[in-house]
């Protein structure tokens, strides 16, 4: 019988990478797993739970191993992530596990590259101007 894994401990030799996305951090932990079971925990939560089972966040946090073909079972993954909203939190665990995949092949490296995984998305709100009501807009204009 497989030795079962605690996931609030994890192992010495785990992959540790983070990932970001307006001011969404994520830090992702991924070893071998070593039962059979699908280990995939996002703040103490399972990932279905974590992101309420939309389609759309899922998928964006499981790109990188659809576009590389490695299956997510085959790792245990324990990620932190904090800051910001939902969809930017799940483009930032999308970040930091394809920067754990690309530390892990540079095959990997390379496909996730070709498909601009690997670069943080720079975009962020911009800050309120002097002057200024907000970023941009301004008071209303009076002519007399």
């Amino acid at each position: 019988k497989p030795k079962k894994i605690n996931l609030n401990k994890v192992p010495k030799n785990a992959l540790i990478s983070k990932g970001g996305r307006k001011s969404a951090v994520a830090t992702a932990f991924l070893w071998e797993n070593l039962t059979k079971e699908n280990y995939f925990i996002i703040n103490n939560k399972p990932l279905k739970e974590y992101f309420f089972n939309s389609q759309k966040l899922l998928s964006k946090v499981l790109k990188p191993f659809i576009v590389t073909g490695k299956n997510p079972s085959f790792f245990a993954i324990k990620i932190k992530v904090s800051g910001s909203g939902v969809a930017s939190q799940a483009s930032a665990v999308a970040h930091s596990i394809a920067v754990a995949l690309a530390a892990i092949d540079v095959t990997y490296k390379v496909i996730l590259r070709a498909e601009g995984m690997l670069t943080r998305d720079a975009r962020a709100v911009q800050s309120k101007s002097t002057g200024l009501r907000k970023s941009r807009k301004s008071e209303q204009f009076s002519k007399r």
